[in-house]
């Protein structure tokens, strides 16, 4: 199922910080794996990443224009393939009012139609234990699950 009476555009991160801040606030708060690191997002090199080629923001928005979600994606060449060019999702986040509305299907597959058109070979895309909303629907459009992440906390 794919949402009506929404749009999907790739936007300018740069032109949007200030409309991004509470999603990526709330996004936070909802994956946050260590609550006590405070996130502080460098804007200045996204932006500078966004000057450079290498950094795609698609948002989905609602009938009166309002962002209820985006997906931001690294895209580079592979440092182990450089014939390659492939996709790393950096986060991705709908409002929950909209989730299970097919929002989200229609972020991925809008991302993914536009990843393709730039020649982008393979996009990979995360999903955190314990608040996985995507991953039965990732592979419902052919994603599969291919790793599992570890992190350790060096400082405590």
């Amino acid at each position: 199922m794919i949402a009506t009476g929404v749009s999907y555009q790739r936007e300018s991160v740069t032109a949007l910080w200030a409309e991004l801040a509470p999603i990526l606030a709330m996004h936070w708060a909802e994956i946050g794996h260590n609550p006590d690191i405070p996130l502080d997002p460098d804007n200045a090199l996204y932006d500078r990443m966004e000057a450079a080629g290498t950094l795609r923001l698609f948002t989905v928005r609602d009938e009166d224009w309002r962002l209820i979600g985006y997906a931001c994606y690294f895209v580079t060449t592979s440092m182990h393939h450089r014939g390659s060019l492939q996709a790393l999702q950096d986060g991705m986040f709908i409002l929950p009012p909209n989730r299970r509305s097919g929002v989200g299907v229609g972020l991925v597959q809008h991302a993914d139609a536009v990843l393709r058109a730039e020649g982008v070979q393979l996009v990979y895309l995360h999903t955190p234990i314990g608040a996985d909303h995507i991953g039965r629907m990732l592979k419902g459009i052919g994603y599969r699950e291919v790793e599992t992440h570890y992190f350790r906390r060096l400082d405590q």
